[in-house]
């Protein structure tokens, strides 16, 4: 060993222990800052942990001392009421775990129709490509199957036999085996379009359901497209060829087009909504199982009487309905989801068409909002805070409706403010400063 190694490496030693002990002061200190408490109920201390689970901490920040005050006051006489719900059990209610999903739901699919369905619908290339359909009007014929979930006249055809019907008859045409008159004629259940003998003209970008205008407008479709299914059944058409229309320049009809799409008066809106959804069918793979519901739909409904989906959710029928993947939609599935939104809860099933689509529309909000969960539309830390507060909430309103069986005159800012008298409150002033 050289000379002067015996006195270095005691002295490095050291060194290194001194900056691991100020790194360690440092870390306790930020520990024991962090861990100060806000607040205090009968000496039980809340931190910023706490705290900033239910509030934006930067907005906090940039509040006067009073406003904090009032703040962190407010969110004492919250967990006062929450603590309350909880001994009573509120929080382990069916129906209130539901409305608080439901609340949650809303806000994840509020994110998700501005972000991937109304935003792109407004978009530059979405207002150039109206535009340019606007440009023209189809000449069309047309013919429509119904099936007994869909919407118009009333059919005994299941969807199937519809479908097949409708394949057959498109094959007629297009041989020239019968013409589209008789056709018409002969299978349309349509007696509007009986009345036309299907012809319906020039028609303008617009003036017709979405599902034929995307396929009438699109310059590659044939003269007899394949069969089109919509909620009204399934339509065969005949293209008679297409008449330019002059339009001003884009940008001096660009506001017009913008309103008329806000309107739906144009098809955009739906397109968008549409495209949507195949989205999310085809992610989750759902799909409705027709003779389940059919039977469903004769049980719920077995007279004129036409019930309302909170009844139909009330129903003893355990056979699955529809499939989203492996898991399996049945009418108690359904139940929480309906019973918590008050207008799918009074939808009245007049006929079986709106049943489905009050089925539809609960599925596919369950899967609209999986699906902006997953993709993060809402920061991580937004969201928890918005899940808890909407709990905090909540669970308020139920134990404000339990406590009111008993007292009839209680009102939430009454029942805040006995436990608030009851329960000693501390606000940490140095967090005021």
């Amino acid at each position: 060993m050289e000379k002067g190694q015996v006195f270095t490496c005691p002295f490095f030693l050291f060194r290194i222990m001194k900056y691991c002990s100020l790194v360690l002061l440092l870390f306790l200190c930020l520990s024991c800052e962090s861990d100060r408490p806000y607040f205090s109920i009968n000496n039980e201390s809340y931190s910023d942990r706490d705290v900033f689970k239910y509030i934006d901490q930067e907005s906090f920040a940039t509040l006067g001392a009073s406003e904090k005050e009032t703040q962190l006051r407010s969110l004492a006489g919250d967990l006062l009421l929450l603590k309350e719900g909880k001994k009573l059990g509120i929080d382990t209610l069916e129906s209130i775990q539901f409305r608080i999903q439901e609340k949650i739901h809303n806000r994840l699919l509020d994110s998700l129709l501005r972000q991937k369905v109304v935003r792109p619908m407004f978009s530059d290339s979405s207002l150039m490509n109206a535009y340019i359909q606007l440009q023209k009007t189809v000449g069309l014929n047309h013919l429509i199957i119904n099936h007994r979930f869909s919407k118009g006249k009333a059919v005994n055809r299941t969807k199937i036999k519809a479908k097949q019907l409708a394949e057959k008859v498109r094959m007629l045409i297009k041989s020239d085996s019968i013409s589209f008159e008789r056709a018409v004629y002969r299978y349309c259940d349509d007696p509007l379009l009986k009345d036309e003998k299907g012809r319906l003209g020039y028609i303008h970008y617009g003036r017709m359901i979405p599902q034929v205008i995307e396929v009438a407008w699109d310059p590659d479709s044939p003269r007899f497209p394949p069969v089109i299914e919509s909620d009204f059944g399934f339509h065969i058409i005949e293209i008679l060829g297409s008449k330019q229309i002059p339009q001003d320049p884009f940008e001096k009809v660009k506001h017009e087009i913008h309103k008329m799409i806000s309107l739906k008066k144009l098809p955009e809106a739906d397109f968008s909504f549409s495209r949507m959804e195949n989205l999310l069918t085809e992610k989750y793979h759902f799909r409705l199982l027709n003779d389940a519901l059919d039977t469903l739909y004769k049980l719920v409904k077995p007279g004129k009487v036409s019930p309302t989906m909170g009844l139909v959710t009330q129903a003893k029928f355990p056979e699955p309905i529809a499939m989203i993947g492996d898991e399996e939609v049945t009418v108690s599935w359904l139940r929480g989801r309906v019973m918590a939104n008050t207008s799918l809860r009074e939808t009245v099933c007049y006929m079986s068409y709106t049943l489905i689509k009050s089925i539809r529309d609960v599925i596919f909000r369950e899967l609209g909002s999986r699906h902006a969960r997953q993709l993060g539309l809402i920061p991580d830390g937004e969201l928890e805070r918005f899940e808890r507060r909407v709990e905090l909430a909540t669970i308020q309103d139920g134990l404000l409706s339990q406590l009111l069986k008993e007292d009839k005159g209680l009102t939430n800012e009454i029942l805040r403010n006995r436990l608030v008298f009851k329960n000693d409150i501390k606000i940490n002033q140095e967090i005021l400063i």
